[in-house]
């Protein structure tokens, strides 16, 4: 029973080729600076000998995963099947992309649950209509192109606007975002309300006098926190409300 047995640990050894260990040698540089890493998932790719490693890398509360494709001697970045010609490490970075983007939205809804409601400007209220989840900025020249045909846009769609400034904007854009809120309050339509956006979304508009440095600081950890759901990296950026749910 223990020939068959150590029989069974050498067949498999020799099934799965380089070790676990041999492959996770090639990640020293970031163990040494810290970072845990570990083998989450191991197969064999269909009708081969060569086998792909899942493996998940920490670093504090920072995480990700990476693949790798080994056989009994080799470690490859990727492997391409030329029958198919599938690229099976794009493969994985797809199914990546699009569990993160699952994630940054789920993360996102969450955060639009406890978020102030009346700082969402609602323009179009057509239950026929879709509705999109617009992320702005009044300092981006793509948000400002994007607003130039927003009454097309409203043909389509309803659209809940909200402002979030990239960091690099700086101030003024946060200022700019609340000087439009605190107008809107007075608008009586959507015209009305779109007339206030493209005041401040103006090339020329100056610096608005009446937003404090304390509005402007605590505005900014709240923007801050839209973009560390992982959802949006970037602005104008458009999310259908229907997918939050």
């Amino acid at each position: 029973m223990k020939k068959i047995a150590l029989f069974s640990v050498l067949a498999s050894s020799l099934a799965f080729g380089l070790s676990d260990n041999d492959v996770l040698s090639l990640y020293q540089d970031i163990i040494k600076q810290g970072a845990s890493v570990k083998v989450l998932e191991k197969s064999t790719l269909p009708g081969s000998k060569i086998e792909q490693r899942i493996i998940e890398i920490k670093m504090g509360d920072a995480s990700k995963k990476d693949i790798v494709f080994s056989d009994d001697k080799f470690v490859f970045a990727d492997v391409i099947d030329p029958k198919t010609m599938t690229s099976y490490y794009n493969q994985f970075e797809e199914k990546q992309t699009k569990e993160m983007q699952k994630q940054g939205r789920k993360n996102l809804a969450n955060l639009l649950k406890t978020y102030d409601k009346s700082k969402i400007v609602n323009l179009g209220n057509d239950k026929a209509k879709k509705s999109v989840f617009v992320f702005t900025d009044p300092l981006c020249p793509y948000c400002r192109m994007a607003l130039n045909q927003i009454e097309e846009q409203l043909k389509n769609s309803n659209l809940k606007l909200i402002f979030t400034p990239i960091p690099s904007h700086g101030e003024e854009a946060v200022a700019k975002s609340l000087a439009i809120l605190k107008d809107i309050k007075t608008a009586k339509n959507d015209k009305d309300k779109i007339e206030i956006l493209r005041k401040y979304y103006d090339e020329k508009a100056p610096m608005p006098k009446n937003i404090t440095k304390s509005q402007i600081e605590n505005e900014t950890k709240i923007i801050a926190k839209f973009f560390q759901t992982g959802a949006i990296n970037g602005v104008p950026a458009y999310i259908e409300e229907n997918d939050l749910k």
